[in-house]
């Protein structure tokens, strides 16, 4: 056997390899790095926190009944929107907690490419009864 045939016999194999991993490196990237759960539990949780935030939405009077838009449809605007009292919830801290739910929102919306009916939600009409704020169904 002469010295070409067993240098074509050595390096034929590692080339084979080399190909390999350069196709599958160039092949279509997948969201197998994505983590749903994780993403969900993040998201659940920042919503728990804003209705945790909110609690029972108790006041004396309808003018301290406030809405907050929250979340982020695909299409564009809010999900929903929230009721809560001036005078049971401290509304900076409130703001802050729905920006970080609906920028988390969107941004799952967008990287897993969420769709969505693309109505409007509109803002409801705030009631207050026995000393509750809530919203007109």
């Amino acid at each position: 056997m002469s010295g070409f045939d067993s240098l074509a016999k050595a390096v034929i194999p590692v080339a084979c390899v080399l190909i390999a991993a350069l196709f599958a490196a160039c092949g279509p990237k997948t969201r197998d790095s994505r983590n749903p759960t994780r993403d969900n539990y993040t998201l659940d949780s920042l919503r728990a926190t804003v209705l945790q935030l909110i609690g029972e939405p108790m006041a004396t009077s309808v003018a301290q009944c406030r809405l907050t838009a929250f979340g982020a449809k695909p299409c564009g605007g809010p999900r929903a929107y929230l009721v809560y009292s001036t005078e049971a919830t401290d509304s900076t801290e409130l703001a802050r907690a729905v920006a970080m739910y609906t920028s988390e929102d969107a941004r799952l919306n967008q990287e897993l490419g969420r769709a969505s009916d693309c109505q409007l939600v509109t803002p409801p009409q705030i009631t207050f009864a026995a000393g509750r704020c809530a919203t007109a169904r």
